[in-house]
């Protein structure tokens, strides 16, 4: 990440209702990991509410999804067909699409709170979303002496809890980040 390239929402306002998006932050990010962000996001923003369940989840599902999957033939189509076929309703979804966002969102939330740079080239950052088994190792980080952190974007719509501690740092449940080192603006 080359810093001062950008400004970028942290979370695209896209999630969110467009009542909920005031005081949304934003990171510096360089050119290539905002684009690839973008494209992340136009993928997921048409997907993610069907499975939301946060208060504004209907209103999001019913009043910002049908353009976007307007404006996305394919994804439509897609959609439909997984739909007509699964006998559970659900829908699929590019996995690691997910985690790649995550990980830039990590990245961001590292940024906005600590002021940290996760450069890709020299740590590593796993998104995603932990099992029970994986949260309760990273429990220990939440409970130790450290820089603590908790948000909430769009009252639900995004939520993270996270800390800071002796260079490692955990923000979950929705992402994972591991710091190789601190890594401070410059």
């Amino acid at each position: 990440m080359v810093v001062g390239d950008q400004d970028a929402w942290l979370v695209a306002r896209a999630f969110l209702l467009i009542e909920k998006r005031a005081n949304l932050p934003k990171v510096p990010a360089c050119v290539a990991c905002n684009e690839a962000k973008a494209g992340l996001e136009h993928y997921l923003t048409a997907l993610m509410p069907f499975g939301g369940t946060h208060r504004d989840a209907g209103a999001t599902l019913g009043t910002l999804v049908p353009s976007r999957l307007a404006e996305n033939a394919r994804l439509h189509r897609e959609l439909a067909k997984a739909w007509e076929q699964r006998a559970d309703s659900s829908l699929p979804i590019d996995a690691q699409k997910l985690v790649q966002l995550c990980e830039l969102i990590a990245r961001g939330l590292a940024f906005h709170h600590w002021r940290l740079l996760l450069p890709p080239d020299e740590c590593v950052v796993h998104g995603g979303f932990p099992t029970p088994e994986a949260r309760a190792t990273f429990e220990p980080l939440l409970a130790a002496n450290g820089t603590r952190v908790k948000g909430d974007f769009g009252e639900g719509a995004f939520v993270y809890a996270g800390a800071s501690v002796s260079g490692t740092a955990f923000c979950g449940p929705q992402v994972l980040m591991e710091l190789n080192q601190d890594y401070t603006t410059r």
